[in-house]
């Protein structure tokens, strides 16, 4: 295929772009989709908007194996957060991607 024929697929109708992340070419589960579209059928306004995190920030993990624990925002760079977890008494320190996370 050539750089053309690659962008040629944006004249279909209904196709607006292609999805990346990571600067790759990602790939997308049908049953994603089929959530993407349930979800904009049942609601009439959808608005996307950026986490705006700072520091002593209390969050929620909304995914991986702390989902639900709460957390406090020690950093941010970029798209990824530094947050100390309280665990069993001890306190852990990871770095979590922003998208897992969610403001309380």
């Amino acid at each position: 295929t050539t750089a053309a024929d690659k962008w040629r697929i944006k004249e279909v109708d209904g196709i607006l772009n292609y999805v990346h992340w990571l600067g790759k070419p990602a790939i997308i589960p049908d049953y994603e989709i089929e959530t993407i579209k349930r979800f904009l059928n049942e609601h009439q306004s959808v608005q996307l908007n950026t986490l705006n995190l700072k520091t002593n920030d209390q969050v929620k993990i909304v995914s991986g194996v702390f989902i639900d624990r709460q957390a406090t925002v020690l950093a941010t760079r970029g798209k990824q957060v530094q947050v100390e977890i309280p665990f069993f008494g001890i306190s852990l320190t990871a770095t979590i991607k922003k998208a897992d996370l969610e403001l309380i």
